[in-house]
């Protein structure tokens, strides 16, 4: 029987349009990790993509105090083409299988094309969502970007942005913090440095920093535990859930919507009764997590 290889979920997709300076962002997370850009790297790749950005790929080994893990950058310049954005939707490339992290760059002062990416983000469930907005804002108001971006499970950084407050991030520092606060697929914990923080009376002494990083640590953990006890349950996909939500509420605002919608739920019970008790769990499943996410929990 031939085997088949696991695909690795460490890559790291960086899109936007071509003004949206994909390769600034870049060097600005080694920048802010203090690591050596792999300069001679990317111009071999420029060289042999006749120096366009799409398609160059761009290793990073996150090393933290805690873990370390081997990832790629991937570069492409889309400019909101719908096409090319459609093509990465479609599941036989695979793309979905290994990109972990999407990065949507652009500038502040352009109008953008994140939306696009919306059946793409569905299918892929990337672990991190990150919208990074660089250079001068157009207007003063940048509430509808961060309105959409927390709608849609997104971190919005502006990279422009700084913060006096030592254990506060804001700008490139943030932007490095969520993209290494994640459960990369192949990364390697370390073994707890004790003798590194022990006084004379050889009590472990933690500063306020390492305090923070190691609430940051639990709460992986904690929420890698929910997720494989979700896993074990077999529960709905957010996609799934969406769609629920839509046929039961869909036509909310409109008359007869609510009565249409305990039409619906009366149809699925009676759908429920005929099926077995897997499949009837997941429906009944899908119905109460949609009424979580239709009243805001």
């Amino acid at each position: 029987m031939a085997s088949t290889t696991r695909l690795l979920r460490n890559k790291i997709l960086v899109v936007g349009d071509k003004d949206a300076g994909l390769l600034e962002f870049v060097k600005g997370v080694f920048t802010a990790c203090e690591k050596e850009f792999p300069q001679k790297l990317v111009d071999d790749e420029l060289k042999k993509s006749d120096g366009k950005y799409s398609g160059v790929c761009i290793p990073w080994v996150i090393d933290t105090k805690y873990y370390t893990a081997s990832v790629d950058f991937w570069l492409d310049e889309v400019d909101g083409d719908a096409e090319v954005i459609k093509g990465y939707a479609d599941q036989k490339n695979e793309i979905g299988q290994v990109v972990d992290a999407f990065v949507y760059a652009f500038r502040k002062d352009k109008a953008i094309s994140i939306k696009n990416w919306v059946p793409f983000l569905e299918g892929c469930e990337p672990s991190i969502q990150l919208c990074v907005g660089s250079g001068q804002q157009k207007d003063d108001d940048m509430s509808p970007i961060e309105d959409w971006c927390l709608d849609h499970q997104f971190e919005y950084v502006d990279l422009e942005e700084k913060t006096v407050e030592p254990l506060d991030k804001a700008g490139w520092d943030l932007a490095v913090d969520v993209l290494q606060t994640n459960l990369w697929d192949g990364m390697s914990q370390k073994e707890p440095d004790n003798n590194k923080n022990n006084n004379v009376s050889g009590e472990t002494v933690y500063d306020d920093d390492d305090f923070y990083k190691e609430l940051q640590m639990l709460s992986l953990e904690k929420e890698r535990n929910q997720m494989k006890e979700l896993d074990d349950l077999n529960l709905p996909s957010q996609n799934e859930i969406k769609k629920m939500q839509q046929q039961l509420f869909g036509d909310l605002e409109n008359e007869g919507g609510l009565d249409k919608a305990f039409e619906t739920m009366q149809a699925l019970r009676e759908q429920g009764n005929d099926l077995p008790d897997e499949e009837r769990r997941k429906l009944a499943a899908k119905v109460a997590l949609s009424f979580a996410a239709q009243l805001g929990v």
